[in-house]
């Protein structure tokens, strides 16, 4: 089925004025009241009336969206350019288009568009840049800011055809086109976020070619990747150079699995956002571990799989990292760990901390001028639990009434200040609370009015 743009358009942003008849059979009954039949009745008559339907105006719709609707050519270009003069934003997922001459068409009529999805789109179809020419006197489209090609398959040398058709592209989807190595011939000032998730790239140097083509990155998320290492045997401190400007970076589902990867993210002296879960390194830790030894290694990082780091959450993190490291062999311990225990000093005293966790703590509860309390908790249940436990048998107020905070205690010093447990679903042991810590309860001060 060959159905054009202009076509899908027209049937879903238009609508064209026609006439249409009804009719309506009116019966007299006896005592001469009217009434409506679907069927004509003797005696009755019958009425008809005129229904026109609404015409709608294109010229300032900004935004289209023809999702799987077997659109495979442009049409007519015309009737695009005058009705459609404000489109800016254009979302073709899951349609026919397999000629790179159609979009070109598309882009050269509609000369307002930004924003290009041709995902699932079948534009791997056409592989020589030969077979692809430019409309009349048109050199670029220096329009567009963001194009989506996932799941087109486009292979490299269409790629490096089209790539500097666009110079002020800023944003580039290139996500589940299997590829399995990287062959950009272009270098492309402008763009600085580029999605590259599921393409199955193993080899550092493939990242380090996409670092050349686009030198201003400043966000790269790539996902489900084979990439084992971010280390070039020739010279490894080459690929956090080249990502010079990159701030946020993804590599979840990585394959990913020494410490001396996690420290050469440490180098990438921009890079401030980290999304890096479900890799080989962590299979080997326990869960609860996995944010807090990642941080501890990457003191960069300001922005840890979604979740901003404080200070606070630092600081535990670095003694934790230290505390189960400490009594591994030297050949077993990740690069920053000396680094870390220059920084802290030596920490004897918590060598011989349990490191397995316990399922409950003894908890001193200190509330206002009231004597402390010492109670038991366990550590899997929630700070709204919390709340609700110390409402009834310590604090007498509605769990609403007042405010819980904890306060890491060693040795009867506190080692950082009161963090205040907003997070009612949060549970105690993600705090890493250990027994004779102390929870404060504050009462919620009313203003009045």
């Amino acid at each position: 089925m060959t159905r054009t743009l202009s076509d899908a358009l027209r049937e879903k942003y238009v609508y064209e004025e026609k006439n249409s008849y009804e009719t309506l059979d009116v019966e007299r009954s006896e005592d001469g009241e009217r009434r409506s039949s679907v069927e004509q009745k003797e005696g009755g008559f019958t009425i008809s009336y005129l229904s026109r339907s609404r015409v709608r105006s294109t010229h300032e719709i900004e935004t289209v969206t023809l999702i799987n609707q077997q659109v495979t050519l442009i049409g007519d270009t015309e009737w695009l350019g005058q009705q459609f003069k404000s489109l800016c934003e254009v979302d073709l997922t899951g349609n026919g288009i397999s000629n790179w001459q159609q979009v070109f068409i598309l882009l050269s009529t509609l000369n307002n568009i930004h924003f290009l999805n041709l995902t699932n789109n079948p534009l791997g179809r056409v592989t020589a840049p030969d077979d692809l020419t430019l409309p009349e006197q048109e050199q670029s489209f220096s329009q567009i800011k963001t194009l989506i090609l996932n799941f087109t398959q486009i292979p490299w040398k269409t790629l490096n055809f089209v790539l500097p058709m666009v110079p002020r592209l800023a944003e580039l989807h290139l996500s589940g086109n299997d590829y399995n190595n990287v062959d950009l011939q272009t270098h492309h000032e402008n763009l600085i976020s580029l999605h590259f998730n599921n393409n199955p790239i193993c080899e550092p140097q493939h990242l380090l070619s996409l670092a050349e083509a686009f030198p201003s990155l400043s966000t790269l998320i790539a996902h489900n990747s084979q990439l084992a290492s971010l280390i070039l045997p020739s010279e490894s401190i080459i690929l956090a150079k080249s990502f010079h400007q990159l701030q946020c970076l993804s590599l979840s589902h990585s394959r990913l699995s020494t410490w001396d990867d996690i420290h050469f993210l440490s180098l990438f002296m921009s890079l401030q956002k980290l999304r890096l879960v479900g890799i080989p390194l962590l299979h080997e830790i326990k869960e609860e571990n996995h944010r807090p030894f990642l941080i501890a290694c990457l003191q960069n990082i300001q922005c840890l799989n979604g979740s901003t780091i404080s200070s606070e959450e630092r600081e535990a993190a670095e003694r934790m990292f230290l505390r189960y490291f400490q009594s591994f062999d030297e050949a077993k311990r990740p690069p920053s760990f000396h680094k870390l225990l220059h920084q802290h000093g030596q920490l004897a005293q918590l060598a011989d901390v349990c490191l397995e966790p316990a399922s409950h703590v003894d908890l001193n509860i200190k509330f206002e001028d009231l004597p402390v309390v010492k109670r038991k908790f366990d550590v899997n249940i929630t700070t709204g639990q919390l709340k609700k436990e110390l409402s009834s048998d310590v604090v007498g107020l509605s769990p609403s009434k007042f405010r819980l905070y904890y306060v890491d205690v060693e040795d009867d010093e506190v080692l950082y200040g009161a963090e205040e447990m907003k997070v009612m679903s949060r549970k105690l042991f993600s705090y890493r609370m250990k027994s004779n810590d102390q929870i404060l309860v504050q009462r919620k001060h009313v203003t009045s009015s």
